[in-house]
């Protein structure tokens, strides 16, 4: 693989092939695209990318916390180990992408489209997903405290392992399927969304 640095994703850059180190934090690129490429310990912190097209890359150990990335187009992306704090994902198209063993708290992941997205043992609490569409995604073992579901289209979603407490929005989460250790947590984001209290004086 051709080596590249990060700081040459330019306006209108196109990578094939490479292997991307470096950093490019807090600046802005339009009309990037990457193919075929690995990034290694990558820092994109804070860096605003419009227009932004991965195929076929991983990303291993990057930091993209911060980062502006509304409408990117992922196909088959993996991410490991990164770091996505307070990004900005929403409008994002995604297509066989997978996030494993990722920090995506904060992020905003509002009116995402995916199809065969997987999350894996990610720390996603307060993720924003209102009007995401991810049927069938999973979400295993993840820590989805405070996560916003609202308007959301999650049919055939799998959160086995998943935390779920005071999850927001989970009257859109019709469809799902949880494993039975989450049903209380559930039933009372649920009773939120409705609107139901509990209370035992008469």
């Amino acid at each position: 693989m051709e080596a590249v640095d990060a700081a040459a994703l330019v306006d209108d850059a196109a990578v094939s092939g490479a292997l991307i180190r470096g950093s490019a934090s807090f600046g802005s690129a339009d009309a990037v695209e990457v193919a075929e490429s690995r990034f290694a310990n990558v820092r994109l912190s804070g860096m605003a990318f419009e227009r932004l097209r991965l195929t076929d890359v991983v990303l291993d150990d990057c930091d993209l916390s911060g980062a502006a990335l509304a409408e990117a187009a992922l196909w088959r992306v993996e991410l490991r180990g990164c770091r996505l704090t307070g990004a900005d994902l929403s409008g994002a198209r995604l297509r066989d992408v997978r996030f494993a063993d990722c920090k995506l708290d904060d992020v905003n992941l509002r009116m995402v489209a995916g199809e065969r997205v997987a999350f894996d043992d990610c720390v996603m609490v307060a993720a924003d997903l209102y009007a995401a569409k991810l049927r069938g995604t999973t979400f295993f073992d993840c820590d989805l405290t405070g996560a916003q579901f609202g308007k959301g289209e999650f049919r055939d979603a799998r959160f086995h392992g998943s935390t779920l407490a005071d999850a927001r929005g989970a009257d859109s989460l019709r469809g799902a399927v949880i494993d039975p250790s989450q049903v209380i947590a559930l039933a009372l984001a649920t009773f939120a969304a409705l609107g139901i209290a509990v209370d035992e004086e008469r």
